[in-house]
């Protein structure tokens, strides 16, 4: 065997530069795999999947809950071009409202006022033509009375909430109920919207 075979794959011989080696390649960053049912990860989360995993579920719970959270009402008077949004109160304040009424479900015109000003999210205008909604007010508030420009901004809330309902207590009352309603059926309604499951099953 020649001294050029016996080299072949062994040690180099002395005097002989030897080759630089190859450099190695870059390890790959791990790939989060998806969960059925849930959007793909994001870029950047393949270092934590189950925080890219639990960042997505707190995000559509958090949708789950704005989409169940409110309802739009038509304000009385107005022909359904404004509307007001309401939105589920806390747990503490809406026991404290409840408390409130006591044994007669049916409030009187300041605690029908009361909880309207307390769950109101927005005010809308809507075009009758295309049913476009325009927010002007996100509450029964100075800016309201503002925008409205027939009422003083010196007004007070429940003053406002009686403008808004033809100045007629049994308006207040009765757009007050529809909101009560809601605001009663809210708490099984979210969490039937979050367990998946439906009102019928």
């Amino acid at each position: 065997m020649s001294d050029q075979q016996e080299h072949q794959g062994g040690a180099p011989v002395a005097g002989e530069v030897s080759q630089p080696t190859a450099p190695v390649p870059p390890v790959a960053e791990p790939q989060v795999q998806p969960v059925p049912g849930l959007p793909a990860p994001p870029p950047g989360d393949a270092a934590d999947p189950l925080a890219s995993v639990l960042d997505r579920l707190q995000a559509e719970r958090d949708a789950r809950l704005e989409a169940t959270g409110t309802e739009d009402f038509e304000i009385p008077t107005w022909g359904g071009t404004m509307v007001a949004t309401y939105g589920h109160l806390g747990e503490a304040e809406y026991d404290r409202y409840v408390a409130k009424l006591g044994p007669n479900p049916k409030p009187s015109l300041s605690q029908a006022q009361d909880i309207l000003i307390a769950s109101v999210k927005s005010i809308a205008v809507v075009d009758a033509g295309t049913g476009d909604r325009t927010e002007i007010a996100d509450g029964f508030n100075r800016k309201l009375c503002r925008r409205l420009a027939r009422i003083a901004e010196t007004a007070t809330a429940r003053e406002i909430v009686l403008y808004m309902m033809g100045g007629r207590a049994m308006h207040v009352a009765e757009h007050a109920g529809e909101v009560i309603e809601f605001l009663q059926g809210g708490a099984s309604k979210v969490e039937d919207e979050l367990t998946g499951e439906s009102a019928t099953s």
